[in-house]
């Protein structure tokens, strides 16, 4: 709890999580039946968040809502699964969702788990195919990769480290958003500092979108394999509000108690 809490959240998706125990302008929640937990959007720090309809025939956790503050644009969360066969299940989800990502003003982001270097393993929708698509089909771009100028699979900072293995690191979190989009800053939390919260290290990504003065600070944070599997926070200096503490409150004693399993 404290670890997110110092990041001073105004928007955060948080997957793998229980059902919240009330969903209202700040706070939507989905799940799948093959999925263990869902994922939520909650906002904070007078930023809302409405729940597009999500489509049925559509394979996996992806959450689309539409977010308002002081600017306003489109969200897609992603969380990608083995049921889905991982990278694969996100084709269809942006083909159905292609006219609400469109508009020049969204953010596509979460836990991809892929990278380049498994591209041979997915015949039919892999790791370039998905960043191509976004970049041709979506004018997106990832802000890692674009703020570092490192090309995909080479990536010289890891997000997620498997079981919490140092000699194990992978990068399989983005953040695309539209090219028009100025990436001032991108960080990501090291081993050191996040192995004792999760298996995942923050990446944080400091925006300035085009059509707004407003500076905003959208984080991808992984706090653990079997309890966050992706979030994004939109960070700002505002405290956290009561409703939102008692959520990262209820996921705090959540991960506390599968640490002890």
């Amino acid at each position: 709890m404290s670890a997110l809490e110092k990041l001073h959240p105004d928007i955060a998706v948080i997957q793998e999580i229980a059902e919240p125990k009330e969903q209202n302008n700040q706070c939507c929640w989905t799940y799948d039946t093959w999925a263990p937990k869902g994922v939520a959007v909650c906002t904070f720090n007078g930023w809302t968040v409405t729940p597009v309809a999500k489509n049925p025939a559509v394979p996996g956790i992806f959450l689309p809502v539409k977010i308002d503050g002081p600017v306003t644009f489109n969200l897609m969360a992603v969380w990608t699964m083995s049921k889905g066969k991982y990278i694969e299940s996100l084709k269809p989800a942006l083909e159905e969702y292609k006219d609400f990502l469109l508009p020049g003003n969204s953010v596509i982001l979460g836990d991809f788990n892929s990278n380049k270097i498994w591209n041979k393993i997915h015949k039919t929708f892999n790791h370039t195919d998905t960043v191509e698509k976004l970049r041709d089909g979506f004018d997106h771009i990832s802000a890692y990769h674009n703020f570092f100028n490192e090309n995909q699979g080479a990536e010289r900072t890891p997000t997620f480290f498997e079981q919490r293995n140092q000699q194990k690191p992978y990068h399989i979190d983005y953040c695309f958003v539209p090219k028009s989009w100025h990436i001032e800053n991108v960080e990501v939390g090291t081993f050191d500092e996040w192995s004792g919260v999760s298996d995942h290290c923050p990446l944080i990504v400091d925006l300035l979108i085009s059509d707004s003065d407003t500076k905003s600070e959208k984080n991808i944070i992984k706090p653990g394999k079997e309890r966050f599997c992706a979030d994004i926070v939109i960070t700002g200096n505002a405290p956290v509000p009561e409703s939102a503490k008692q959520l990262l409150k209820s996921v705090a004693e959540r991960n506390a108690s599968t640490r002890m399993m």
